[in-house]
Formats: C-alpha cells, structure tokens, sequence
C-alpha cells in the first residue's frame, strides 16, 4: 500500500496554522501568566478552531515552551552573529548583555514574553542559562574575571540583565537604553573584576557595535 504524504501546500498550510499558534500565544503570553491564558483564546486569537490547537500541541504549557524558545531563539542568533569571532570573555559578555537589552527596547512584547516565561529561570544550572554559564566559566578559566564563585557571577549576570530589560519595558527611550546598556555592562564587569577603565571602554565599543550592526541589520530591530 502507497504511503500518504502530504503535498507541498499542505505542508505550508500547517507551518502558516502553527505560526498562528505560536504568534497567538506569544501575544497572550506577554501580558499573563500562562495559567490564565485558555486554549480557548489562543485558538480565538490564532482564528482557528479549538480542536486545531490539538493537532499542533499538547497543551499550553507546550505552546509556552515552544514561543519561549522561538523569542529567545532570536536575541540569542543576534548575540551569536555579533559574537562569532571575538574570543575575550569580557567583550563577548558585554555584547550579549546590550543584544538583550537593545532587544528589549526594540520589541517590547518579546521582552515580556521572555521576562514573564523566564522568571523561574534563577537556577545557575538551568538549560537557559547555558551562554551565561559559558560566557563566566571562559571567563573564570582566562582569568579575565574573579569573583566569590562562578555561580555567583552567572547570578549577577543574570539579575542585571533581567532588571535591566525590565527597566526598559517601563522607560523605554532610546536615550534610556543607551545609558542603561553602557551603564549595567561597566558595572557587571567591574563587579567580575575587570578593572573599571577597561570596563567602561569595553561598555561604550559594546555599544557602539550593537547599535552600528542593528541599524545596518546585523542585529534585530
């Protein structure tokens, strides 16, 4: 007996319904918790009907898992693509931390998204935390930072980076992400031990290189 498959434009009508989904829930999610989201409304929103939700996800919980994925899938292949050849640890750091907040500024509703499903995520260990811990241990290893313990430092990192894009959900001027940025990459470093004329220089050309890459597309806007 043949096997059925399915053509090309069946294919492309199930990623266009899954991406409704994701899209649905992403809206959903950014301004509540995911308990009091309904399946209901997120195939409402999705303009599907609800048994559709079915045949793409178990349960909500799955959707969240898959729109956390896919927002912080985003900021982390801009980090990525800023990142790629540089080998400091300090700069790689400080790159990262503006990618999130200039990712922050420029789509809000990500932002929340990410702060709403993330805010568990305190645990050093958490899969997550992955770059965080990478970017510390290569630090540690290098000797370019010292503190207490790594996991202290991947703690600081993360509570920075994490108020920081809160602050700027709340105030979120360009002038604001500018001072923002610069001002929480020199104090991070400075609090892993860089010494602070090198950590402010490391802030300003951090950047100075997100925004010249984002405006130019090599980050998004």
């Amino acid at each position: 007996m043949a096997v059925s498959q399915q053509s090309p434009r069946q294919d492309r009508r199930r990623a266009r319904t899954r991406l409704a989904l994701v899209e649905a829930g992403q809206g959903l999610f950014a301004d509540r918790d995911v308990d009091s989201v309904s399946v209901d409304e997120i195939a409402a929103a999705a303009d599907v009907a609800k048994g559709t939700f079915y045949n793409y996800f178990t349960d909500k919980e799955e959707l969240a898992q898959v729109v956390a994925a896919t927002v912080r899938g985003e900021v982390e292949a801009a980090i990525t693509g800023l990142t790629g050849s540089i080998t400091d640890p300090a700069t790689r750091l400080a790159l990262a931390v503006v990618s999130f907040l200039r990712y922050a500024h420029d789509r809000p509703d990500s932002a929340r998204v990410m702060l709403r499903l993330f805010a568990g995520a305190t645990a050093t260990a958490a899969p997550v935390n992955q770059r965080a811990r990478s970017l510390i241990a290569q630090g540690f290893a290098s000797g370019r930072f010292r503190a207490p313990s790594e996991s202290a430092a991947i703690l600081l990192l993360i509570g920075a980076v994490q108020a920081g894009m809160a602050h700027l959900l709340d105030h979120g001027s360009r002038a604001t992400l500018i001072e923002t940025a610069e001002g929480l990459c020199q104090l991070i470093l400075h609090g892993l031990g860089v010494p602070a004329p090198t950590a402010t220089r490391i802030a300003r050309n951090a950047v100075a290189a997100v925004f010249e890459g984002a405006d130019s597309g090599g980050v998004p806007a």
